[in-house]
């Protein structure tokens, strides 16, 4: 039997027809559609400069980020896209569809990782946060910052050797390859744009440097529970500077020793360290944790005031005193009255009794 040629024809039609009709339904139904009908999850991934889109396209369909690596890069090639693809470091979800990544893919927008910095916190608690958020981060940021040659090229003179201070406390966006040398610089340049020339004119009237004023506010930050207070508790301690009487200050105490368990005793206030107040006259080396402009305002502005002492309230405030004999007293309401009504000994409250205690 003879198949004319007519009905051949018709045959290759029909099927290139549906051929197409099948091509164009997947490529729809793969462009219109998420990688995954599974609950969304994030997904981070970096595209490298120069990096293919064959490259990315297959990194995305194994990071669950597209359903099929070939298709997203054809229809890229075709349109053009694939050449206007940016390096980065972006954020999906597997629950956008192909044309929503490639949208992404071309922005340039790269997506950072919120790494926060509370105020007062010192080095080794933020080397363990970068370290949480970027697992490899934390040594080397520590021994960046412990780095004679990279605190000088950050345009910091620290006596201390050390980048204590100067790691401005906020919120900043880091990507998940950005440099270690780079997130210290921002958090130093935030820290160095505070000190405008007037700031800089107040410290030289006060008789400080810079290295001075952020020393001093550390300790008003790690002495501060009620932020109100700052100025008050500034006012203490630059009048002890004035008449020359050691600072007494609890925390500088406790940063000057390793592994402390939060039960500071009387040898610790006597042990010999450049941070311990209690036993170097004036201000320590260097600062004992990285004070928030709030704190480096009050440093500069203290309030003016008589006060030589305080002693906690134990609710975050304090009570200041001018005279030792009122500091005691204050230290008896506040401190040994409660000893005795939660059977608490002296050296469980010594902590909370504030600085010039003695």
């Amino acid at each position: 039997m003879t198949i004319s040629r007519g009905i051949i024809a018709g045959t290759l039609l029909l099927v290139i027809s549906a051929a197409v009709v099948a091509v164009t339904y997947k490529l729809v139904h793969f462009w219109m559609r998420p990688a995954s009908s599974l609950p969304s999850r994030a997904v981070f991934y970096e595209v490298r400069k120069n990096e293919s889109p064959q490259a990315i396209a297959r990194d995305l369909e194994r990071s669950g980020i597209v359903s099929n690596a070939s298709l997203f890069y054809w229809y890229g090639r075709f349109t053009g896209k694939n050449q206007k693809i940016r390096a980065g470091d972006y954020r999906f979800t597997t629950a956008m569809r192909p044309d929503e990544v490639l949208t992404v893919l071309m922005s340039g927008i790269s997506y950072g990782i919120p790494f926060t910095v509370p105020e007062g916190y010192n080095l080794d608690q933020i080397v363990s946060i970068i370290e949480s958020i970027r697992p490899g981060s934390g040594t080397r940021f520590e021994r960046l910052c412990r780095d004679p040659a990279f605190i000088s090229s950050v345009g910091i003179s620290a006596p201390n050797k050390n980048l204590e201070g100067y790691l401005f406390p906020e919120t900043y966006l880091i990507g998940r390859r950005m440099p270690e040398e780079e997130i210290i610089r921002q958090m130093v340049r935030r820290t160095l744009s505070l000190f405008t020339p007037e700031l800089m004119e107040r410290a030289r009237q006060l008789g400080f440097n810079a290295h001075q004023i952020v020393t001093l506010a550390s300790i008003i930050e790690k002495e501060t529970g009620a932020p109100e207070e700052r100025a008050m508790i500034s006012s203490v301690f630059h009048n002890r500077l004035r008449r020359k009487m050691k600072l007494q200050s609890d925390p500088t105490a406790i940063y000057g020793k390793k592994d402390f368990d939060g039960n500071l005793r009387k040898a610790d206030l006597r042990a010999a360290s450049p941070y311990n107040t209690y036993v170097i006259p004036g201000l320590p080396i260097g600062p004992i944790a990285n004070p928030g402009k709030d704190a480096i305002l009050a440093a500069l502005y203290p309030n003016p005031t008589p006060y030589l002492y305080f002693v906690s309230h134990n609710d975050g405030t304090h009570e200041f005193t001018s005279t030792y004999e009122e500091h005691m007293k204050a230290v008896s309401k506040f401190q040994l009255d409660r000893r005795a009504r939660e059977g608490k000994s002296w050296r469980d409250l010594r902590k909370a009794a504030g600085s010039g205690n003695q």
